[in-house]
């Protein structure tokens, strides 16, 4: 759980801190404005980013009670939202408006700007307008009062940035930028992501984002960045493709092997957890790469019970049992999100019930199920052979035919699992 100042600062520290003063900028976003102006604007619009953040972190109980919730500890969820409608309101402020170097202004119809805010009716539009008048914008042709805003339907409205006319030149290229990414994507989520972070990237409208890691971490310890940046470097070195994607409150990076076109590292980076999961093979193939990680970094294939994360049909989504972002079938059954067999390891202070001197016998959790044999199979064999081992031989027994987990629990009982399993040793 996070207030809001925490997730304030979470998105303060995403924004782009490293813009360089040139860079490639897509034909299709020259509305009328020169290169040098839109690099100069985007700047500018980034400070206005930091401007915004600031002054909610630092203002953290008036903001509050803007979005009727208190500065204690509320769930991200629930926070979230009420941040970035400032940001959606600029967003649309961008997209829908022209610019007009004779007035220094961006101009855009009142009836057309009133449907974008339809979507936060309720939420106190005209508080936030009255926000973002605060950091400096100036409506002429809305009537914004503590208790309602109105905007003109006769005609355009002039929206203004006294401070700096690049600011309004860089809100609209970032805006513009943003949707065409959506779009190309078919990820509404990437909109949000380009325009929250001021990802200058986005200007060339790249197919595929792949820029560098460091861009996307600043939120973390200088180990986690160390480390990451360590596994970066190296798997690029091993021609892996690199793929990054944002979504509004957490950042995934995926790296694939060229050769086999499976997946041999991902990462999941959100306000409470850093997750990394790496394949079996790297695993077995790189111990001292690994071994660099952050303790608290999870690293861990194997579930407690002895299933194995990297073939399991949810591992794509699921962080697995050792992680914050567990999705595993059994263990949403238990209202903690926890399975027996995790809380009775964690209890013993174990690292996999293949530790456990009572396993043979054990009846709790997944092992009471009478109709799969495999999770105590395999917990069986990792306590006589060692995890690579398990790793290495489950692999084998995969890449010659078997179908895991089916064709074991197939097998009737867990000891004519366990033996086809030591088949492929």
């Amino acid at each position: 759980m996070k207030n809001l100042k925490d997730v304030a600062m979470f998105l303060r520290n995403n924004i782009l801190t490293d813009i360089p003063d040139t860079f490639e900028i897509s034909t299709k976003l020259k509305s009328g404005a020169s290169d040098t102006d839109i690099q100069k604007g985007i700047k500018d619009f980034r400070s206005l980013l930091f401007l915004l953040f600031d002054t909610i972190i630092e203002n953290v109980g008036s903001y509050g009670a803007i979005c009727e919730i208190e500065k204690t500890t509320v769930s991200f969820e629930k926070t979230f939202p009420d941040l970035i409608y400032p940001m959606y309101m600029l967003y649309c402020i961008g997209l829908r408006g022209g610019l007009n170097d004779v007035s220094k202004c961006l101009l855009i119809d009142g009836d057309d700007l009133n449907t974008a805010f339809k979507v936060i009716h309720g939420r106190k539009p005209n508080q936030h307008l009255m926000f973002l008048e605060d950091l400096g914008f100036v409506f002429s042709g809305a009537e914004i009062t503590d208790k309602s805003y109105r905007l003109s339907k006769a005609g355009l409205i002039e929206i203004q940035y006294p401070d700096s006319y690049y600011t309004l030149i860089g809100l609209k290229t970032m805006a513009d930028s943003a949707a065409l990414i959506g779009k190309s994507y078919k990820d509404k989520n990437a909109v949000a992501g380009v325009f929250m972070r001021c990802d200058y990237h986005a200007l060339a409208l790249p197919k595929k984002f792949t820029h560098q890691l460091k861009d996307c971490i600043n939120n973390l310890q200088d180990e986690y960045k160390n480390f990451l940046i360590n596994v970066h470097e190296f798997l690029l070195s091993k021609d892996c493709k690199y793929e990054s994607k944002y979504r509004m409150n957490e950042f995934r990076f995926t790296y694939t092997s060229k050769v086999t076109k499976t997946v041999v590292f991902s990462v999941q980076i959100s306000i409470d957890r850093c997750f990394i999961k790496p394949s079996s093979k790297l695993i077995i193939e790189q111990p001292s790469l690994l071994s660099q990680a952050p303790e608290n970094i999870v690293k861990n294939v194997i579930g407690y019970c002895g299933h194995h994360c990297d073939y399991c049909s949810f591992h794509k989504s699921c962080g697995g049992c050792r992680s914050n972002l567990n999705c595993c079938s059994y263990a949403t059954l238990y209202p903690d999100g926890k399975c027996p067999n995790v809380n009775c390891a964690n209890e013993k202070n174990l690292s996999g019930c293949y530790q456990c001197d009572e396993l043979a016998n054990c009846q709790k959790g997944y092992y009471e199920n009478k109709n799969e044999h495999i999770a105590k199979a395999t917990a069986l064999f990792i306590r006589e052979y060692g995890e690579v081992c398990y790793t290495i031989t489950l692999t084998k027994a995969i890449d010659s035919g078997e179908k895991y987990p089916n064709d074991f629990d197939k097998t009737g009982s867990v000891t004519n699992a366990l033996n086809l399993l030591k088949k492929y040793l």
